[in-house]
């Protein structure tokens, strides 16, 4: 997917997320959602960790 359509679905996911007060969780590999995270977890070597 092209970095405009992803920002606008996780724009939106947001909107939904913040309207609904839930949580939204994701798995990635890239790093594009981190800046618009209230919280970060990452797994490294098996062991998940808080950034």
């Amino acid at each position: 997917m092209d970095p405009e359509t992803a920002k606008d679905i996780i724009d939106r996911l947001v909107e939904v997320v913040k309207s609904k007060d839930t949580t939204l969780v994701v798995a990635t590999h890239g790093t594009f959602p981190l800046d618009i995270a209230d919280k970060v977890y990452s797994i490294k070597n098996g062991a998940l960790t808080s950034q």
